[in-house]
């Protein structure tokens, strides 16, 4: 049972980031009901393509992860196309995670230290997270509990304190204009799907164990975002002195989300909060996005991470190119990101179904789980995510 706790966890701290601060921000102009419609629909898609990547896993031994998975089913061209797109994807996500968890350390031993050289904070936090994965899974699942129990617990003081203070009238703004923009932002919060290889290899390959985890971890994910977006759409109006769409218009990052909810319930503690929680949910992602990273460059390589030797070579290939650009280039993974929801279209989204279809329908792969719905409902997915693609390039 504590492994199963264990995996919801990492979903959602592999799920929820900083980021999702800003959401409200986001969602401002459509309102709360049209906000909740378009994170369920996003919600189905994502969990059921997680899914997918599960039954996937089921076919092949449980050190398999995406790129082996997209070899064995789609050839190279699916190895090469699958693999670019998983390294943009997560080297840029752990350079942002980097550059984030540096800042916010140098902004709190300001008080205590003067001067604190960038670079000296960066290599620190890469090699005490180096540290953790090194120790392997047990060490990662056991510093997530404590994380994202710390998340989760200041979540909910965010929550009790904002609650009373719910106007019910702020909540009746309904409006769909301009509503497909929102899902290429909104999937990338239900980004989890990355992590399932390594909760397969945890796991030993307990399907009924790692389906409860995705489907805890989903819907846990998923209540988290609508609450959030109930007690700041419902206490932050859209007009006024202090209002949402201003926010939204200056590109907030939801630092200014929480202040506009200190100055409309009059409590400090909410900016205290909500600065707390930003930093559990960087370090919860970059424990999830490294781990993932980790036994992707593992399996891509063929190799075993079991002599030290080895997991030291591959915590290198893991955090000293995030490490690099950061230096050399500090915009270039940012630029990448600014492509995130393609990105997870594609590689959480597109290549789950396909795999599936190829395995199931070409190769004929008999397997003891299969994830309900046909040819049909495999095609709505794709479709589904193609037309993301869509609206975040035109």
């Amino acid at each position: 049972m504590h492994k199963i706790i264990g995996g919801v966890l990492l979903v959602i701290g592999t799920a929820i980031g900083a980021g999702m601060l800003a959401l409200p921000l986001a969602t401002a102009r459509l309102g709360f009901y049209p906000s909740i419609m378009a994170f369920g629909i996003c919600f189905y898609f994502m969990t059921y393509s997680a899914f997918l990547l599960l039954e996937a896993s089921v076919w092949f031994s449980r050190d398999t992860n995406i790129i082996s998975m997209s070899r064995k089913t789609l050839g190279q061209v699916g190895k090469v196309v699958s693999g670019v797109i998983y390294l943009l994807l997560l080297y840029a996500l752990l350079s942002l995670y980097l550059k984030a968890g540096t800042a916010w350390l140098i902004q709190m031993l300001a008080p205590y230290c003067t001067f604190l050289p960038t670079n000296y904070v960066l290599g620190f936090l890469a090699v005490f997270f180096g540290l953790i994965i090194f120790a392997g899974m047990k060490t990662v699942d056991y510093l997530n509990r404590y994380l994202a129990g710390g998340l989760l617990c200041v979540y909910g003081s965010l929550l009790i304190l904002c609650i009373p203070h719910i106007d019910p009238v702020l909540l009746e703004n309904v409006s769909f204009q301009a509503i497909g923009k929102l899902f290429p932002i909104l999937i990338t919060s239900f980004g989890f799907g990355i992590i399932i290889p390594s909760l397969n290899t945890y796991l030993h390959g307990n399907i009924k164990h790692l389906r409860r985890i995705i489907l805890m971890g989903s819907i846990c994910t998923l209540a988290i975002y609508i609450a959030w977006e109930l007690v700041t759409l419902g206490v932050v109006p859209l007009i006024g002195p202090i209002n949402l769409l201003n926010l939204a218009k200056n590109h907030d990052d939801g630092t200014g989300a929480a202040l506009a909810l200190q100055q409309m319930i009059g409590s400090p503690i909410i900016t205290f909060n909500a600065r707390l929680f930003a930093i559990l949910a960087i370090l919860t992602s970059f424990l999830g996005v490294a781990i993932s990273l980790f036994h992707f460059l593992a399996d891509g390589l063929q190799l075993l991470p079991k002599q030290a030797k080895i997991r030291l070579s591959l915590i290198g290939l893991t955090f000293i190119p995030p490490l690099l650009f950061i230096t050399l280039y500090p915009t270039g993974f940012e630029k990448i990101l600014s492509y995130a929801g393609i990105l997870v279209a594609l590689l959480l989204g597109i290549l789950p179904s396909c795999i599936v279809w190829s395995g199931r329908y070409h190769l004929q792969i008999i397997s003891s789980y299969r994830v309900i719905g046909g040819k049909g409902h495999l095609v709505m997915n794709v479709l589904f995510f193609i037309g993301i693609i869509m609206v975040e390039l035109y």
